[in-house]
């Protein structure tokens, strides 16, 4: 299935569940929760089951038309989806899963004017520009898909997953300037979009796209106002996750019980790791190895950052002499 604006035709249907109409249904409630958890055979179980008992209506079919859809049996899928618009023809969720469907399959006229009905059932839902915007893009359109993202960005400054969405659309429409601008305003407002677009299948055609390799390859962070900064220069370089330093940086971090993300976002020239305190380890002019960190001000008092980063440090210090020790 083709990817969208989101991974998979199935996280748009998942995502449809999980916005759909409410039920007091205690066992409609419980086949929601096993379609979200991705259990679709056991709630397809349970959903037969509800038919069985008469109590069937438009939730019931639209969440048994998505287990079948992540199940792969997108005739039963089909069949469950129009019993449901059927059922309910004011059901946008329902309307939304028509037009990921039609779009997985091509038919592209078709989902757009799902999504327009969607749109339709409820102006004022905030993902109705960037649906359509989808749409044009798969047909095209890129013309008509910019005035859609461009609304959709309006209500969305500073949102950097809204300007990373519009990213990945412009990607899939090959027009990866403007993929790459949009990326760049997402990076700007969060820096973790850059590593997120590293293993994006959307970006995968772009790395050799000078604009979009510098974007990965530049680390344009700006402290927050006040924000605590440190550094310090090892006589061991950086060299990449081959390198000492980067090893010791991630040893002193799990031997100390630090909290930090173990995702580090890796390049020639820096690597990046986030936790409480930003951490950069990077080459010197001279080619000496430093680590910068940062943390903003309102993280840790002077006394707790100052205490916090002379214990890591030292310990960095340690971890080197016995990663030398160990390589003589």
């Amino acid at each position: 299935m083709r990817q969208l604006w989101i991974t998979t035709l199935s996280a748009v249907l998942l995502a449809a569940a999980a916005w759909g109409q409410a039920s007091s249904s205690a066992e409609i409630a419980r086949a929601r929760q096993l379609v979200e958890n991705e259990r679709p055979a056991e709630a397809i179980e349970l959903l037969r089951s509800i038919q069985r008992g008469g109590s069937s209506d438009a939730e019931t079919q639209l969440l048994l038309s998505t287990a079948e859809f992540m199940l792969g049996n997108i005739d039963a899928g089909r069949a469950a989806l129009e019993s449901a618009l059927t059922l309910d023809p004011a059901y946008r969720q329902a309307w939304l899963t028509r037009a990921a469907l039609d779009m997985s399959e091509d038919r592209f006229d078709d989902a757009l004017a799902a999504m327009q009905k969607a749109r339709d059932l409820d102006p004022s839902a905030p993902d109705n520009d960037l649906n359509i915007g989808a749409v044009y893009i798969l047909k095209r359109d890129v013309g008509q898909a910019s005035r859609h993202f461009n609304r959709y960005l309006a209500q969305n400054r500073s949102s950097a997953d809204a300007y990373y969405l519009v990213a990945t659309n412009y990607a899939i429409a090959t027009r990866w300037d403007l993929a790459t601008q949009h990326l760049e305003a997402a990076v700007t407002l969060d820096e973790l979009s850059r590593r997120r677009a590293r293993t994006d299948p959307n970006f995968r055609d772009m790395t050799e796209y000078a604009p979009f390799d510098a974007l990965m390859k530049r680390d344009g962070y700006r402290p927050p106002s006040g924000a605590h900064m440190r550094s310090k220069v090892f006589s061991a370089p950086y060299d990449g996750a081959r390198g000492e330093l980067l090893n010791a940086v991630l040893n002193t971090l799990q031997f100390s019980g630090e909290a930090f993300d173990p995702t580090v976002e890796l390049t020639e020239q820096w690597a990046l790791v986030w936790g409480e305190i930003r951490i950069k380890i990077a080459d010197t002019p001279d080619g000496r190895g430093q680590i910068e960190l940062i943390a903003p001000a309102d993280r840790m008092t002077a006394a707790i950052w100052q205490s916090r980063t002379d214990k890591f440090l030292q310990q960095v210090e340690e971890q080197l002499a016995m990663l030398n020790l160990r390589r003589q």
